[in-house]
């Protein structure tokens, strides 16, 4: 009898684990539907971000909202009390940058705001969101082509 009570405690704590293991995960935030969507390179995050205004002008500067989401977009939305953000561009055929330095704003709900961004000629860019977590940066990049 006692093994029996045994194996019944056993049974329902192992029931328990098991149900805690299955339950659904916090569902990812919704992010704007013309958000334009980056894996980072290690696929540890998903950089989302939206251009203020769209489509992006020659030698005209504009903003960007950005949101990071940990475990590749499966994850929660990252604040600035968890990683610390920066952006910059380049013209790899002209082998220059920007000639303004983007500037990261962030509120405490997983929305970061990028100012002075400044893309003065046309031709092929790479945009850079670095992510840096516990030391460790990891970059997501995409290319734009102004005309």
């Amino acid at each position: 009898m006692k093994l029996l009570s045994v194996l019944v405690s056993l049974a329902m704590l192992l029931g328990a684990c098991q149900a805690s293991e299955e339950a659904p995960r916090a569902s990812a935030p919704k992010l704007p539907p013309s958000a334009r969507r980056l894996t980072s390179n290690s696929a540890s995050y998903l950089v989302a971000f939206v251009p203020e205004p769209d489509p992006i002008v020659v030698n005209r500067p504009f903003k960007l909202r950005v949101w990071v989401l940990d475990a590749g977009g499966k994850g929660p939305l990252l604040t600035m009390n968890q990683i610390a953000l920066s952006v910059d561009a380049v013209m790899p055929e002209h082998q220059h940058g920007m000639t303004t330095e983007a500037t990261v704003h962030a509120d405490d709900k997983g929305t970061f705001e990028v100012s002075g961004v400044l893309l003065h000629m046309p031709g092929r860019w790479q945009l850079y969101f670095d992510v840096t977590r516990a030391g460790i940066t990891e970059r997501a990049q995409c290319d734009l082509t102004l005309e």
